[in-house]
């Protein structure tokens, strides 16, 4: 049984709170985060037994789809789209875990595809707001030398994670508030206010968790390759298969923590806000 705390937690009170939120969540998140893997996953498969097992990673396969397969392609570009609904319901799913009556995941997935346009809606933003300023960038660098590129290229570097760290909850704003896109963008901005690098070290944590995870499952993936040969198109569904449920691991976990962040910035934020209103008064 999940309890909320009703106080500000350090960085290590959040992140053990993001763990227990995950695995008081798990039991109807991970069905809803194994089936958005499951739409991203069949387009690649399919791929795979038609042309063949790239050599590379997933995204290398999304990239040959393009020029091999259009029909894969556009049914990839589809149901990653349809994929962001069950990404939405897993943060509703996460979210309802942290209060006494959770939703069901039929009520999550109706809330996750019901706020999908916001979602892409969300994500058309931050490419936009990203467009002009990678041209800029793109033209500035062709026209310097090596020791302004390494330095403008790591100024840039910089300002993207600051902007990132800055809207890293709009998603889960959009959800639990259900609010529209920009104003979860701008509410996101506004609740990182002063704790950018609270936000920070915590999901660098995350982070690390999640690439030990992967290392784990990526070992045992490659081992599985190499035991049944690289060419067969077996081996190759089973690798894709094992990189799914570390992804259903990964997705309900990644939006517990991120929940976790949000609750905790909420109170600090209601409760300097609380205080001010107090001190006011008093005078």
């Amino acid at each position: 049984m999940y309890t909320r705390p009703t106080e500000p937690r350090s960085i290590g009170g959040v992140l053990d709170d993001g763990f227990r939120l995950w695995r008081a969540a798990f039991a109807k998140a991970w069905p809803i985060a194994l089936l958005g893997q499951l739409l991203l996953a069949i387009p690649l498969v399919i791929y795979w037994i038609q042309f063949g097992a790239p050599h590379g990673a997933q995204q290398a396969a999304a990239m040959m789809m393009m020029t091999n397969s259009v029909a894969l392609s556009l049914a990839y570009l589809v149901f990653s789209i349809a994929a962001i609904g069950f990404h939405n319901a897993v943060i509703a799913q996460t979210d309802a875990a942290s209060k006494t009556s959770g939703e069901t995941i039929h009520q999550s997935l109706a809330i996750g595809f019901r706020l999908l346009g916001r979602a892409l809606l969300m994500g058309v933003l931050i490419a936009l707001a990203m467009a002009l300023p990678l041209v800029v960038l793109f033209l500035t660098l062709g026209a310097t030398s090596i020791v302004w590129r390494v330095v403008i290229g790591a100024a840039a570097f910089a300002v993207f994670c600051y902007a990132l760290g800055k809207i890293i909850l709009a998603a889960v704003i959009l959800i639990v508030e259900d609010k529209g896109a920009p104003e979860s963008l701008g509410r996101s901005w506004t609740l990182t206010a002063g704790n950018w690098w609270r936000v920070a070290t915590i999901l660098t944590v995350l982070v690390i968790v999640i690439f030990v995870l992967f290392l784990v499952v990526g070992i045992v993936a490659g081992f599985i390759g190499a035991g049944m040969g690289s060419t067969a198109t077996l081996p190759v569904v089973l690798i894709q298969g094992i990189s799914l449920l570390g992804n259903t691991l990964v997705s309900p976990l990644y939006s517990a923590v991120l929940v976790a962040i949000y609750y905790d910035l909420k109170l600090r934020k209601e409760g300097t806000d609380l205080a001010g209103r107090v001190n006011a008064l008093a005078v």
